[in-house]
């Protein structure tokens, strides 16, 4: 006999304020207060973050395809022609560090060449790039992909690098530390950032025998 009254547009309206507008308020005023009120933890959180999420001393440390020390070698190692080492460090995913081999000695100068790039999120894969200032000029080397496969590191080489190095390469890490040679002094902040870079090179051999 009676049927439904219509509700008012008024009606509606308190009725999504109070289901479903006033809880999302009170969610984000209470987020908003507690990262007022947490404000530094939650920044050392996510600097904590950031230095765990772009490091990896699995990739960290000397990487060479060398057999001279290795009694009984696998075969892939000694089946490479040519000589490479791997050298890097690594902070907030951006890598430090050097590459060489027998081939870049035979015609550049100096026993290696700077290495540069970035570590891939959540995975041992680095995008780098090799270069080295010649009479103040900077000069790239080529680029590389440099990903660790269990216990070897694979270097991938593309068409520029591969002027100075195989297109390929399976490497073995030798040390820990990228540069032993290094004395870690930690008596200034300045002195530790110097100690972080890669040692004065010397002039290559096949350089100096040619001479």
């Amino acid at each position: 006999m009676f049927g439904i009254l219509p509700a008012y547009p008024g009606e509606n309206l308190m009725r999504f304020l109070k289901n479903t507008a006033w809880p999302c308020i009170t969610i984000i005023v209470a987020c908003v207060s507690w990262v007022l009120v947490n404000g530094d933890k939650v920044v050392d959180n996510f600097h904590a973050f950031q230095a765990w999420y772009g490091a990896s001393k699995a990739l960290e440390g000397i990487w060479n395809n060398s057999t001279e020390f290795d009694i009984d070698p696998p075969e892939w190692l000694t089946n490479q022609k040519d000589f490479v080492e791997v050298r890097i460090t690594l902070k907030n995913s951006i890598v430090d560090g050097t590459i060489t081999s027998g081939k870049l000695k035979r015609v550049f100068p100096y026993e290696y060449v700077l290495l540069t790039g970035k570590k891939r999120g959540f995975r041992d894969t680095i995008d780098a790039y090799a270069f080295d200032y010649i009479l103040g000029k900077k000069i790239h080397f080529g680029s590389f992909m440099l990903s660790r496969e269990g216990e070897r590191l694979y270097v991938k080489a593309d068409e520029t690098a591969q002027k100075y190095f195989p297109k390929e390469s399976f490497l073995l890490k030798v040390s820990e530390d990228a540069f032993p040679n290094l004395k870690a002094d930690k008596s200034s902040d300045k002195e530790s950032e110097t100690n972080e870079n890669p040692p004065i090179r010397g002039i290559s051999r096949n350089h100096i025998d040619s001479n």
